[in-house]
């Protein structure tokens, strides 16, 4: 079971204005100098040295660990107001951007010292994902479905990411075009963020879409057919690419399940 966000559901926008200012100084005579020496001794001034060991690394995702996968891609890291720790990453079966793919994830309980084996998170031609935690503390997913109709997705999980709801999943966003005889193509790459008011803008990725004139649907579809062999992008091709911001409550995403 999904749901579908429509239009007239999502929150209208409001439009804010920002000012810049400008400000100038004037320094005169040796009050000028002495500044202009400070200033000099600042920038003279040796870094202090950093101890040996100061920064700890850690290979979460690594090709060679799991013979499953051959490339790690997108990687994304969230930490819960309990201090959970959760980071993901594309997994590839295949070198090619239209194999697949699916996102992987890991949590930490102990500040990233240490990390669960990584789990599968969506199926294949799911991805790229971005996690949001929500000011209930709840987790969002949001990712780029490449299965049939292309679209944005989002999920969410009410125990700091051991599960998620995919029974109640939701559609965000339709309409990117798909290639004739292709089940996936390129959309997505979600980004979101939580404003102070509660309302939840996700922002993503599409390259035309299928309220476009027939014409120029298929000047889209003929550079997907194209890109297996990564041409160059024409300015034709550019002014297909967008991004669109899609403005939503967590309330919306649960109220469509009674």
């Amino acid at each position: 079971m999904f749901g579908l966000l429509s239009r007239s559901q999502s929150r209208s926008s409001g439009a804010r204005s920002m000012r810049q200012y400008g400000s100038h100084a004037f320094l005169a005579g040796a009050t000028a100098a002495l500044c202009m020496a400070a200033i000099c001794d600042l920038a003279s001034a040796a870094e202090p040295e950093q101890p040996a060991g100061f920064f700890a690394t850690q290979d979460l995702f690594v090709v060679g660990s799991d013979p499953a996968y051959q490339r790690y891609h997108i990687p994304g890291i969230v930490v819960t107001a309990k201090g959970t720790v959760l980071a993901w990453c594309e997994a590839r079966r295949q070198e090619s951007d239209w194999g697949d793919i699916r996102i992987l994830l890991r949590r930490s309980t102990d500040d990233g010292r240490t990390w669960s084996e990584p789990r599968r998170l969506t199926k294949p031609h799911q991805h790229p994902a971005d996690v949001t935690l929500l000011q209930s503390g709840n987790l969002l997913l949001t990712y780029g479905n490449r299965i049939g109709d292309l679209a944005v997705g989002a999920v969410l999980s009410h125990d700091l990411g051991r599960t998620w709801d995919w029974d109640h999943r939701v559609v965000l966003a339709r309409h990117s075009l798909i290639l004739r005889g292709k089940t996936w193509g390129d959309c997505g790459y979600p980004t979101t963020v939580q404003v102070e008011d509660g309302t939840i803008n996700t922002l993503y990725y599409r390259l035309g879409h299928n309220e476009l004139p027939q014409d120029q649907q298929e000047l889209c579809r003929q550079y997907e057919r194209d890109e297996y062999d990564n041409p160059p992008v024409s300015e034709d091709i550019r002014r297909f690419e967008e991004g669109i911001c899609v403005r939503y409550s967590e309330e919306q995403l649960t109220e469509l399940f009674p």
